[in-house]
């Protein structure tokens, strides 16, 4: 099924549910194109799951992702706020990532968020774009 956010990608996902490995949650979407695995976290907050819940996601996006990467995008536009398990399940996503070779990138952080991150000095862990246009820039140069 095509993704409607961008035609060129493939959702992968739909309900995690039908992912491989029957992972039976719904706070996120994966969509994959050749070489970018998009991570679209869902909710008004990220983390308010358990610690087996992020855990399970964190391993889910990296099965997905099978093939070489080059990008992993994390879409943080739709939560308002991160819990202290939801900056754990970003980095653990950017340790697997790093562990693959692939840029993390944040994408669509909200003011709070941004504030959030630079105060905790994981801006300088991340690539960090404001919006789909500043993605795609990026993208395009790479």
């Amino acid at each position: 099924m095509a993704s409607t956010r961008n035609p060129s990608f493939v959702n992968v996902s739909g309900p995690l549910s039908k992912m491989p490995g029957g992972i039976e949650t719904e706070p996120l979407t994966l969509e994959r194109s050749p070489s970018t695995l998009f991570v679209r976290f869902r909710g008004p907050t990220l983390g308010q799951d358990d610690a087996a819940e992020a855990a399970r996601i964190a391993a889910a996006a990296t099965e997905v992702a099978a093939e070489p990467l080059r990008r992993v995008v994390l879409d943080l536009s739709a939560p308002a706020s991160i819990s202290s398990l939801g900056l754990g399940t970003c980095l653990d996503l950017r340790r697997r990532a790093d562990a693959r070779g692939a840029e993390v990138v944040l994408l669509g952080l909200s003011p709070h968020l941004q504030s959030l991150f630079a105060t905790m000095r994981l801006d300088r862990l991340f690539a960090i774009e404001p919006d789909a246009a500043s993605l795609a820039r990026r993208m395009a140069a790479a």
